[in-house]
């Protein structure tokens, strides 16, 4: 709808001074757009002539051009595939020409709608340069998305929409407080640790042998020698580092 290709039953909204679905010439001219399962390439051109294309359609001065498309071969690094027909890129691939698409131009506005289908291919320093954007030219990014890691590592401010109502609108920071003061652990022992030992004795383990119940086929169990790395206390240490692990990743 703010890029003018929906127009509402009701209601009004501006973007740039502008109401989309009234103007969408005007509009198209102020924002960039990028969508996570449609493309503006050209399919069988060409990277680098899909980016010609967008610059004569957005009316970009040759200079400006070139000094933008230069930084986003660098920062992307376009030049190893600029000159692949589109048809031809991976999804990583194609994701960065979209997004270089959609900014040549500067736009003041740039709409990433559920952009994480390819987003997630890109490497992690790439994928900063949207908040480098953001901060350096101004740019608005309006990022529509269900990856919460996207919107920590991106996003200022949040608003939550539930059938045109606004739940939520304020920072990251509040939103957790907000919605997740805790997080809920839920851990799930294998079927054989049975025998597994829990509590303070772990630090006192040894890989001596000890003997673990294990089921037998008649069910009434019976017991078998378990040493070194396959003893229930090799276990129980392997499944604390996991677990320590886990929660220094921050989950």
């Amino acid at each position: 709808m703010l890029t003018g290709i929906l127009e509402p039953t009701s209601g009004e909204a501006e973007v740039a001074g502008v109401v989309p679905w009234r103007d969408r010439q005007a509009n198209a001219l102020n924002i960039g757009v990028v969508f996570g399962q449609r493309s503006q390439l050209w399919w069988d051109l060409p990277l680098i002539e899909s980016f010609e294309l967008v610059a004569q359609m957005y009316h970009v001065e040759p200079d400006r051009y070139r000094r933008n498309l230069g930084r986003f071969r660098e920062i992307l690094a376009l030049d190893e595939f600029i000159d692949t027909p589109v048809r031809q890129l991976s999804l990583g691939q194609r994701m960065r020409g979209e997004l270089t698409a959609a900014l040549l131009h500067d736009p003041p506005v740039v709409y990433l709608d559920e952009p994480t289908v390819g987003l997630y291919v890109v490497a992690n320093e790439r994928r900063t340069f949207i908040a480098d954007i953001n901060r350096e030219r101004g740019t608005t990014v309006v990022l529509t998305t269900h990856d919460l890691a996207d919107v920590e590592r991106l996003c200022r401010r949040v608003i939550l929409i539930d059938h045109g109502r606004v739940l939520f609108d304020g920072s990251v920071d509040r939103l957790k407080a907000t919605y997740a003061p805790q997080r809920e652990l839920v851990v799930q022992l294998v079927p054989d640790a049975a025998g597994l030992e829990v509590g303070a004795q772990h630090s006192k383990c040894r890989a001596s042998c000890v003997s673990t119940a294990t089921p037998g086929s008649s069910g009434s169990g019976s017991t078998r020698p378990s040493c070194g790395p396959t003893s229930s206390s090799a276990r129980s240490r392997a499944g604390i580092r996991q677990l320590a692990n886990y929660q220094s990743a921050g989950h």
